[in-house]
């Protein structure tokens, strides 16, 4: 049943270096496209990465939507100090997603409904075209954390 022998390392070799190259430049551009038309490029321009103070607070694993089309499922780490929310994306996805921090007073909570969800949206003074939904959960976590800085607006 066999139709030959086998093909040897040196003529599979030219083939798996092709596909080990592409994977990686895919790898590397899904996620440049992804923090484009998220925002994320246009916040991490807005407000570069700032030194993180102590004390803080961390979040890891949390989750957001960028601008209505870009989930971030428990793939973002949030670090929470006096001054500033300070975001970034697990290792694997950072690519095209330079951490950011946002100081408090840039930034504005409101509460969304949407569909069956309860939802806070996040605006920023210097990127006013994206829009950050977080969960109430983290809002709350979020305002406590800056010390009365950040508010919910509208929130009873």
């Amino acid at each position: 049943m066999n139709d030959g022998p086998a093909p040897s390392f040196g003529q599979i070799a030219p083939w798996l270096t092709l596909a080990l190259i592409s994977f990686t430049v895919f790898w590397c551009l899904v996620p440049l496209a992804i923090a484009r038309m998220s925002g994320w490029a246009a916040l991490a321009a807005a407000y570069p990465a700032g030194q993180v103070m102590t004390p803080n607070m961390r979040w890891s694993w949390q989750s957001a939507v960028m601008n209505l089309n870009t989930s971030y499922n428990a793939g973002l780490t949030l670090v929470a100090d006096l001054q500033a929310v300070h975001v970034s994306v697990f290792l694997l996805m950072r690519p095209g997603h330079k951490p950011f921090s946002v100081p408090w007073e840039d930034i504005r909570a409101t509460p969304r409904h949407l569909l069956l969800m309860e939802r806070v949206a996040l605006t920023f003074a210097k990127a006013p075209n994206v829009t950050m939904l977080i969960s109430p959960k983290l809002a709350e976590r979020l305002a406590q954390a800056s010390m009365g800085r950040l508010a919910v607006a509208g929130a009873q």
